[in-house]
């Protein structure tokens, strides 16, 4: 972003979402002016407590923690469907593009918050990008009837949710909440859920599916 000026007005680091920081651009260098368009920051900032690996340790233990505290950054982040990548929606035109009426560019859906996190850990893709109805195909899962810390609860065409951490039946969870959780608490954003019951999950129709790399 070309800022040689940054600073905090102050920090806290172990509970997610208690942090605000503050962004000085520098306009000149690169290249913009004033009269440009506008342009949102994103510093990211993943939670290293988050995971908490299953025991004995698994063999891609740390492309499991890599995907989850990446998920960690886009804590409280908007929900908005079609969202993708850096908060923002996909290519302007397309079916899921929503259109100039209903886009504000500062969103993101459950499976796009699957696949950001899944990029950034290198589970290498082609076609980075799908929706929960392809995060269940053989492609990019495989079936698991014990999921645990790293893997994916998914009920195609409707929603996908990512554990972080797991022992017995108790799940915490990280997902992007929107019209189609019917989870009473709070939607419209990345939510970090404590104390969830995974058999709960599997018995309203979730499907534990492990991701595959690529």
């Amino acid at each position: 972003m070309g800022g040689d000026q940054w600073g905090e007005d102050y920090r806290t680091y172990s509970v997610m979402g208690q942090h605000r920081l503050r962004v000085y651009v520098v306009w000149g260098a690169v290249g913009w002016s004033s009269n440009d368009w506008e342009h949102a920051t994103r510093i990211f900032v993943r939670n290293r407590s988050v995971y908490v690996p299953p025991m004995p340790p698994l063999s891609n233990d740390a492309q499991r923690r890599s995907y989850s505290e990446w998920l960690s950054s886009y804590y409280d982040e908007p929900y908005e469907w079609g969202g993708e990548w850096v908060g923002g929606k996909e290519t302007p035109g397309t079916a899921r593009a929503g259109g100039p009426a209903t886009y504000d560019g500062y969103g993101i859906d459950c499976s796009g918050l699957v696949c950001n996190g899944a990029y950034r850990a290198g589970y290498n893709w082609s076609g980075w990008r799908t929706n929960t109805t392809g995060l269940a195909s053989s492609y990019y899962s495989s079936a698991t009837a014990t999921p645990t810390a790293g893997d994916l609860l998914v009920k195609p065409g409707h929603h996908v949710i990512s554990i972080v951490s797991q022992s017995g039946d108790v799940i915490h969870i990280l997902h992007a909440k929107g019209g189609e959780s019917s989870d009473p608490q709070p939607k419209n954003k990345v939510s970090y859920e404590r104390d969830k019951s995974l058999r709960d999950y599997l018995e309203s129709g979730y499907q534990g599916r492990t991701m595959l790399q690529h």
